[in-house]
C-alpha cells in the first residue's frame, strides 16, 4: 500500500464507501452550473463510478490496488 501520512487519523473502508455514497450532500460546495449535474447517479447527470473486482472488506491491506 502507500505511506501512512497521518497515523492515528485513518478511517475504515466502510466509512470511505459511506462518504463516497453521500457526495450528493456536498454538491452545494461546487456551486455554479455544475451543482445540479453532480452528486447522484441519475439520468442526465455527470458521475464517477467505481467498479470493484473484489470484495474490499475481505482483502488484506497488501492486496488492495489503488
Amino acid at each position: 500500500m502507500g505511506d501512512v501520512i497521518n497515523p492515528g487519523r485513518t478511517i475504515s473502508r466502510k466509512k470511505v464507501l459511506e462518504m463516497f455514497q453521500v457526495t450528493r450532500d456536498n454538491t452545494w460546495f461546487l456551486g455554479g452550473p455544475d451543482e445540479r449535474l453532480l452528486g447522484v447517479l441519475e439520468e442526465r447527470r455527470l458521475s464517477d463510478v467505481a467498479v470493484l473486482s473484489d470484495d474490499c472488506f475481505v482483502l488484506e491491506d497488501g492486496e488492495l490496488n489503488c
